[in-house]
């Protein structure tokens, strides 16, 4: 009996055993799974000394490995939480809509880097699923404008291809005031939580592809808006054939970051294509490569329903980049539809590295081409194209320096929305504007220079080539500017600008930095500008010009 007591003592004990065993593998589970989670997410580099491949798909699973197409993690924004130095983020052909934060870099030798596996194929956007817009409830208002009720600010939307305008004052009134111009592009405002739409041609906005954004924060003063697609407070990051679209604020916000690169990728959606700020650290080592950025369709705008005070006031910058803190390269990259197509005018307090803008074709500008406006620290700007910009040079003012401007080719169309070759406005009395040298260029257009009483210092305008319908009187500012040796030709009856460039070509025994501008291939690779139409007018005139420089005859 005792024995099999004891048995059964044995046994009972054995069963609670294996019983709590599980219970007590589970509870340790239930504590280490969220440090580990959180160690995943914060730990430092040593808790994974290997670089890998991780790959994201729109059918993949956040539950996956990620270590393969097969296995591929659903979002992108899992994969940059987990990433370490090295690892190389390959993103498979979709749209994801998603708003990206990356604060998890690299190093110097080992960057993080984030692709698509076929470059331009995959598109990172902060827009609301596409059914959204379909589901606004149109009333007519008459005059070719509806209206709808919605959900949220709307501080961008497209129609189509192309970026509706934004009225940001007056309401529907305003609208439909500026609607009824000739010429009118579809267009927007928002007045007591209505949204009030004219499409092109009177179009009706139940029958048309819509898209807008998911909410983002109000626009701060100037208008500027602070979000992004992608938002970097990392080092050492490389973004590769990626397009990223309705960002609003910026395409990609670099803040607290250094080493930053930025290749063939299509930025659009947003004021400015790269926005770079302050912080604890300022961002530095910033490079864009081969990018395009456009908001179409900007310059029909001005050209052929707005004047200029209507597009700047809604519209003020619509550009590649704007840096006031960091050292940028900007190189063979293509900007057209813009405001100012460049912002460029790094502070003096920062390390003496040098701005570079090179081998660019920027076109269609309502404001100015490449605006200077602060220090604008060491920058030299060379073999640019720039076609049909209201202003070319934007010294407004430029209080540090130096700025070099040399081997650029500045061309204008007769009936186009040029004003000044060069700009030298300085609103600040306290501010000198200085150091600046602008050199063997070639600018046809409408103004040599337009100018202001400011105080300006080494300031040199030498062996530049203008051919220009005016001039002030006198042409240059009385001091502070030094003239060299140069020629204007006055053109009461302008030629088309293709032919007064082929012919200077041929008069100056074809200078070989003319077609270190003409014969590269701007934006991204994979991008074909012949046919869209924020690019295709720019291809097929650079084309023409080419031709003409092989046929004209010297005169």
């Amino acid at each position: 009996m005792r024995h099999a007591l004891g048995q059964a003592g044995i046994s009972t004990r054995r069963f609670v055993i294996s019983i709590r065993l599980p219970l007590l593998l589970i509870d340790i589970l239930c504590v280490l799974t969220p440090i580990m989670t959180a160690l995943s997410l914060y730990a430092p580099v040593f808790l994974r000394s290997d670089s890998q491949s991780i790959y994201i798909s729109r059918q993949g699973s956040d539950w996956n490995g990620g270590r393969s197409e097969a296995t591929a993690f659903a979002t992108i924004q899992y994969a940059l939480d987990r990433a370490q130095p090295g690892d190389r983020i390959f993103i498979a052909p979709g749209t994801y809509y998603e708003r990206l934060h990356l604060r998890r870099g690299g190093t110097e030798k080992l960057p993080v880097s984030i692709k698509a596996i076929t470059p331009g194929s995959v598109v990172i956007t902060g827009e609301r699923p596409e059914n959204i817009p379909r589901g606004w409830a149109w009333r007519e208002e008459g005059e070719g404008i509806f209206s709808t009720a919605i959900d949220q600010p709307v501080y961008r939307l497209n129609h189509s291809d192309f970026t509706c305008f934004r009225l940001p004052w007056g309401g529907s009134t305003a609208l439909r005031k500026m609607v009824a111009k000739p010429g009118a592009w579809s267009a927007f405002c928002e007045e007591n939580g209505r949204l009030y739409l004219y499409l092109k041609e009177g179009k009706h906005p139940a029958t048309e592809e819509l898209r807008t954004h998911r909410p983002a924060p109000a626009p701060r003063e100037w208008g500027e808006f602070k979000s992004a697609t992608v938002w970097i407070e990392a080092d050492h990051v490389r973004l590769e054939g990626l397009h990223m679209d309705f960002g609003i604020g910026a395409a990609v916000h670099i803040g607290d970051a250094d080493d930053v690169e930025i290749r063939d990728c299509v930025l659009t959606g947003s004021t400015f294509g790269v926005k770079s700020s302050g912080g604890e650290k300022p961002a530095r080592r910033i490079s864009i490569e081969n990018c395009l950025y456009h908001n179409y369709p900007q310059y029909h705008w001005l050209k052929d329903w707005l004047s200029w005070d209507e597009v700047y006031s809604a519209y003020p910058s619509s550009s590649l980049a704007s840096s006031v803190d960091a050292p940028l390269q900007v190189r063979n990259c293509l900007v057209t539809h813009a405001g100012d197509a460049l912002q460029i005018s790094p502070r003096a307090n920062q390390d003496r590295m040098p701005t570079t803008m090179e081998g660019n074709w920027l076109a269609f500008c309502t404001d100015d081409a490449i605006e200077f406006d602060g220090d604008g620290c060491r920058i030299d700007v060379r073999n640019n194209l720039i076609y049909e910009a209201h202003q070319n040079l934007g010294f407004s003012p430029v209080t540090v320096g130096p700025i070099q401007v040399h081997n650029n080719l500045f061309a204008h169309a007769r009936a186009g929305i040029n004003g000044s070759q060069i700009k030298l406005i300085n609103n600040r009395p306290s501010d000198r504007t200085q150091n600046i040298s602008v050199r063997e260029n070639v600018f046809v257009g409408d103004w040599l220079c337009w100018y202001n009483d400011s105080f300006f210092s080494n300031v040199v305008i030498d062996s530049n080539q203008f051919y220009v319908r005016r001039e002030a009187s006198p042409p240059w500012p009385k001091t502070g500017v030094e003239v060299g040796e140069h020629q204007v030709v006055i053109q009461s009856e302008p030629q088309r600008p293709e032919d007064t460039l082929a012919a200077w070509y041929h008069r100056e025994n074809q200078p070989d930095w003319v077609h270190t501008v003409l014969d590269r291939r701007p934006g991204p690779a994979w991008f074909r500008a012949e046919d869209h139409p924020a690019t295709k007018d720019l291809i097929f005139w650079k084309n023409r010009l080419q031709q003409l420089l092989l046929t004209v005859e010297p005169r």
